[in-house]
Order: structure tokens, then C-alpha cells, then sequence
């Protein structure tokens, strides 16, 4: 959901002093008469603030949108945006909601910055339910479905879909080890002590010139496709054990139960199999379908267990 407030100025104005004072503000450009907002530090922003400019024959109309959650810090620097331009023109305000009605969202840094880590795994969610949707039903005669396979490229889809699963889970699971370390409360000295003597002089300068963060570096020691790697990597440094907390028997979509750790290792292998060994694997539809919920289980599990034991909040959206 998102907000939109615009400022219909009624006379043409200079647009030199307009994009001077938006530009102030700390707007940057992003195409023609189009500029954006965002906050890095501490993952701030959620998403930019937009700001487009249109002239007519009598009018100059700034139309600005923030378009994620209504979040608060984006919504005062967009109203703050809005009153400088009020103040320095003529002005009349439109917008598609009272601007005082909307939902105060305050989260703390860690909730932010996993929580957008959260959010990016939701929408490869999304992107996976569309491919599989596009999927043609299944065919029992696995000569005759491969014979289909060759005439029809659309049937390829699931040897695609399932590196793009092990890859996002992979993603989501890295930058939640890198942005969970940056802002948790654990005790920062005992990690400290433990890799003293990992860091080599030429990572220490990358460290010391911001090429790399010290948990991006960290981070890129393990490798975050491998579920003993992973388990290792937050075991060491979060005490949070990887495998305890998938290892654990779920319904899927087909009614069976599977145990998500046994189930997760051999859809890596999977991926392996397709990726580096170059494989055409036969998988129906149904049996990809239980394959995209027991990726999606461990990560849902893996999530509350860090809500509950952190007492934060993951889902942004909600």
C-alpha cells in the first residue's frame, strides 16, 4: 500500500530553483524530471520516496509516492519534502489519504535490516508460485514427457526453478548471517576473540578501506549452499544451530511428511546435480510443488525459531 502526496503549484516556476531545492533535500535523479529518495544507514528507508515533476501551461505539479508499508520514516521525510515546496511556492496539496491517519511502523535496526532480508525471500516466494503456475500438467509417460520437453521449452521450467529456490534460500540465509551480526546484542568481544586469527593482512585492508564489512567477510568463508557450512557459520558465531531447528518432520502440499533436513539436502543435491553436472532431471509438477513448500518450511521455521529467541519482528508486512 502506498501514499501518494502531490503539490499542484498553480503558476509555472523556475525549474532550476524547483530542482535546487529538491536536490537540497538530498533527492537524487533517476531519469527525466524523476528523483527518489532513500536512507541507507540502518536500512532507514524501506523504499524510496518518489518524486515526479510535471509542468502544464498554468501549472507545475510535484507528485510525490512512498510505496511500501506506510513506514513512518519515510512518510515524515516525504511530508517534510512536501512543506519546504509549500513554503517557498504558492501551493494547493492533494493526497489519496488523510495524512495523519496512516499506521506508525517503527522497527528496531535489526528488525529492518532482517526484516528486509524477510521481505526479498517473500517475493522469490511469489516468483516461484507464478512459474509453477505457468507448468503444464502433469504427463505419467516419461518417454512421451521427454519427446514434450524438447518441443516445448516451457517444460524446462522446473530444472530452473529449483537452482533459483536453492540459490534464494542460499541468499536470504547469507545476508541474514551478515545484517543479524551487525545489529544483534550478542556480545561482540566474544566474536572478536574468535577470529583474531582469521583475518589476513589483505582482508584486514579491505576491511580497514570499506570494501568489505567484517561479517561480509566472514560470511564469504562459508559456503551458504551447504547445509553443514551453514550450520557451522551460525553455530560459531550466533549459537544458533542450522540443522536442530530444521531437523523436523512437516506436512507439504501432497499431504506427506517430510524431514525438512533430510528433504533440504537432497534438493541441494538436485541442484548440483543440474547446475554442475549438467542433467536434464524428469520432476512432475506435483513433486516440484512438495519441493518449493519443504525450501519455503525450513525457511519459516528458521524464522520463527530467530523471532521467538530475539523477541523481534521479521514480517514487515504485517
Amino acid at each position: 500500500m502506498s501514499l501518494t502526496i502531490d503539490l499542484i503549484i498553480k503558476k509555472k516556476i523556475s525549474y532550476n530553483l524547483l530542482v535546487k531545492t529538491i536536490k537540497d533535500f538530498w533527492f537524487r535523479k533517476n531519469g527525466r524530471e524523476t528523483y527518489f529518495f532513500y536512507e541507507e544507514k540502518d536500512f532507514l528507508s524501506f523504499s524510496s520516496i518518489e518524486l515526479y515533476i510535471h509542468f502544464s501551461d498554468n501549472n507545475t505539479e510535484i507528485h510525490t509516492r512512498t510505496s511500501w508499508l506506510r513506514y513512518s520514516y519515510d512518510i515524515e521525510k516525504q511530508k517534510e519534502i512536501i512543506k519546504i515546496l509549500k513554503n517557498k511556492f504558492w501551493w494547493y496539496i492533494k493526497n489519496d489519504w488523510p495524512l495523519n491517519s496512516w499506521k506508525d511502523v517503527n522497527y528496531s535496526a535489526i528488525e529492518r535490516a532482517c526484516g528486509l532480508s524477510y521481505h526479498k525471500f517473500q517475493m522469490s516466494k511469489m516468483r516461484v508460485l507464478r512459474m509453477i503456475h505457468w507448468l503444464k500438467d502433469d504427463i505419467d509417460d516419461e518417454e512421451y514427457f521427454y519427446f514434450i520437453s524438447l518441443m516445448d521449452p516451457s517444460s524446462n521450467y522446473i530444472n530452473l526453478i529449483i537452482p533459483f529456490l536453492i540459490s534464494s534460500l542460499e541468499d536470504f540465509l547469507k545476508t541474514f548471517f551478515i545484517r543479524y551480526l551487525n545489529y544483534s546484542k550478542i556480545s561482540k568481544l566474544d566474536n572478536e576473540n574468535k577470529i583474531d586469527k582469521r583475518l589476513s593482512y589483505n582482508e584486514l585492508i579491505k576491511i580497514s578501506n570499506w570494501d568489505l564489512t567484517l561479517w561480509e567477510l566472514i560470511s564469504e568463508k562459508y559456503n551458504f549452499q551447504n547445509i553443514k557450512n551453514i550450520n557451522e557459520a551460525y553455530k560459531e558465531f550466533t549459537w544458533y544451530k542450522f540443522t536442530d531447528i530444521i531437523n523436523k518432520k512437516r506436512k507439504v502440499e501432497s499431504w506427506k511428511f517430510y524431514n525438512l533436513k533430510n528433504e533440504l539436502n537432497r534438493i541441494i543435491e538436485l541442484r548440483h546435480t543440474i547446475i554442475h553436472e549438467a542433467e536434464y532431471i524428469h520432476i512432475t509438477k506435483k513433486e516440484l510443488i512438495d519441493i518449493y513448500d519443504v525450501v519455503f518450511k525450513c525457511w519459516e521455521e528458521f524464522v520463527k525459531y530467530i523471532e521467538e529467541k530475539e523477541n523481534i519482528k521479521l514480517d514487515l508486512n504485517k
